[in-house]
């Protein structure tokens, strides 16, 4: 018997391992299928994640599209703002030129009036002078026809 309970007790021996065996192998599936569930949902966030990045680098690109458009445009418009200055300048320095030959003009014909008022008064002196003398001319020969009637 003591073969027998031998036996017994190392099939009992057997039985338990394959028993935990089969236990550990059953846990190992479990955790084994939660690993893949894992993995799974990981894979799944890592597409969602992926196809984020990929819209954003789509709008990206938009963007960037958009920011040379704009540059070009902000190109355009200093070149377009540089000639209109350009143009500006030169009307106002032709402007000023105009200004300076007006007030040039404006001084000469100042300097003009003054003359002919200086002359107006002269002439006016003049005829005055001319006037007395004709008049004393008038008396003149007044008194002469008077003095030649009487004799």
């Amino acid at each position: 018997m003591t073969q027998s309970n031998e036996s017994g007790s190392r099939l009992d021996r057997i039985e338990k391992l394959m028993l935990e065996m089969a236990t550990a192998s059953i846990r190992h599936d479990n955790e084994f299928s939660q690993v893949n569930a894992t993995i799974d949902r990981l894979s799944e966030q890592q597409s969602q994640v992926n196809a984020t990045i990929d819209r954003l680098s789509e709008q990206q690109s938009q963007t960037n599209a958009t920011l040379d458009r704009l540059s070009e445009q902000q190109s355009q418009t200093n070149a377009t703002l540089d000639r209109v200055t350009q143009r500006h300048d030169e009307e106002l320095n032709r402007i000023n030129a105009t200004l300076d030959r007006v007030s040039e003009q404006q001084a000469k014909n100042a300097q003009q009036i003054e003359a002919n008022t200086h002359q107006g008064k002269l002439n006016q002196e003049n005829i005055q002078t001319l006037t007395a003398s004709i008049q004393e001319l008038r008396n003149m020969v007044s008194d002469y026809l008077e003095g030649r009637s009487q004799t």
